[in-house]
């Protein structure tokens, strides 16, 4: 299970020292290793925009060699001045799975599912929850994503859909206040925005997390009472 905390992904921006210069040659043996499955080798390698005394500056891009693979895919490109954690690598089929936790430096924040496509894409993300810093009620209306995102599971289907399974916690008590269940199906230039399938604030309709799971025709769960619950896709 991914645990998103937008404050605390610094994690991501460690190891400043080890940034590589803009040009230099990236190969499937590079960087550092975040995540390998048999064949399948996820690194991240460190960049840096601007002064490397400044703050924000140092950031890191992600790649994936898969099977058999000779050149590797860039599926998350960074960017300074962002706080950034990339996470919950998971493979279905040819397609390797991630979450993107964002938060900008000044203001800003997001929580992003994709995937990329191996040998050599292409990659699709979409965005789950965001804030732009605006009053809620004019992001709302600006159709700003709003999944709880404080922890999440996701399942691809074949065709590339994605099936997210959430929830958001009371701030102070760390209990969860609501849970939901969407999917965000395959655009031309990425993922769509999160389509609701199931929401409740009740723990006795609550899904577990890591039941989620997705088909041709339906995605699925368990609720904590011990359901399967299915809803068509549509």
């Amino acid at each position: 299970m991914v645990r998103i905390a937008i404050a605390g992904v610094v994690a991501g921006l460690v190891a400043a020292a080890l940034a590589a210069p803009a040009g230099a040659f990236v190969g499937c043996h590079s960087g550092r290793t975040v995540f390998k499955h048999r064949r399948i080798r996820v690194f991240s390698i460190g960049r840096v925009g601007g002064r490397r005394s400044e703050r924000g500056s140092h950031y890191r891009q992600y790649y994936v060699c898969g099977r058999g693979a000779r050149t590797p895919v860039m599926f998350d490109s960074g960017q300074p001045f962002n706080i950034e954690s990339v996470s919950d690598f998971k493979v279905f089929g040819h397609r390797l799975g991630f979450v993107i936790g964002d938060q900008g430096i000044q203001s800003g924040a997001s929580v992003s599912v994709g995937w990329v496509r191996m040998p050599r894409g292409p990659v699709k993300t979409g965005a789950i929850w965001a804030t732009e810093g605006l009053p809620e009620e004019q992001e709302l209306e600006e159709h700003v994503p709003k999944v709880p995102a404080e922890q999440l599971e996701y399942a691809i289907a074949r065709d590339g859909t994605v099936a997210v399974a959430s929830e958001a916690h009371a701030s102070a008590a760390g209990r969860p206040l609501e849970w939901e269940v969407c999917d965000l199906r395959v655009k031309r230039h990425g993922l769509s925005r999160p389509r609701p399938l199931f929401k409740t604030s009740s723990p006795f309709e609550a899904p577990v997390l890591r039941t989620i799971a997705i088909t041709g025709s339906i995605v699925s769960w368990r609720n904590i009472a011990g359901a399967t619950i299915s809803v068509a896709r549509r």
